[in-house]
């Protein structure tokens, strides 16, 4: 590390305890970062679906998304039949619906995304855009007004760990 004393540069060899510590602030900016939208933040159990048969459908359906979309729907079904409670199989499905233009579909999904998760910025902005899309501009409006407070919110949250961090660090 440089630093400047006394109008000279010198260079001073970082201690294991700061690289530790920004390792640790970057894994924590990181984990928070992806809960703006992303799986980020979440426990191990929200990230991944509970068993093999669901993560297998999953992991399938998100291979077919870009080039097979009713053969990804089906993917995502078999997943939510076998992991009802995951709540990101509902949003990968309800975005291959809406690209299928199958907005009711995919609105249903989004909702069930929602109801699971609330906190998940992503669905509430799909959301928002179904309901723009089928001229619903009030229900639209609260969806993003609400997908917006949660950014903030995950900011105010990610700024408020770097300076818990930072004064960590600054204690002997």
């Amino acid at each position: 590390m440089i630093r400047l004393v006394g109008g000279r540069w010198r260079t001073r060899r970082p201690t294991w305890e700061c690289a530790f510590v920004w390792i640790g602030i970057l894994g924590l900016f990181l984990a928070l970062l992806g809960g703006c939208g992303g799986e980020g933040g979440k426990s191990p159990s929200a990230t991944s679906p509970p068993n093999s048969e669901a993560r297998d459908a999953f992991e399938q359906g998100k291979k077919l998304i870009n080039s097979d979309k009713p053969g990804a729907i089906a993917a995502f079904t078999r997943a939510i039949q076998a992991a009802p409670q995951y709540q990101q199989i509902y949003v990968w499905r309800g975005v291959a619906y809406q690209e299928l233009g199958q907005r009711e579909k995919a609105l249903a999904d989004f909702t069930k995304a929602i109801d699971l998760d609330p906190t998940d910025n992503y669905a509430l902005e799909q959301r928002a855009k179904l309901y723009r899309l089928m001229g619903d501009s009030t229900k639209a409006q609260a969806d993003e007004d609400r997908a917006a407070q949660l950014r903030e919110k995950n900011r105010s949250q990610i700024r408020k760990n770097i300076e818990d961090a930072k004064k960590r660090k600054k204690r002997p």
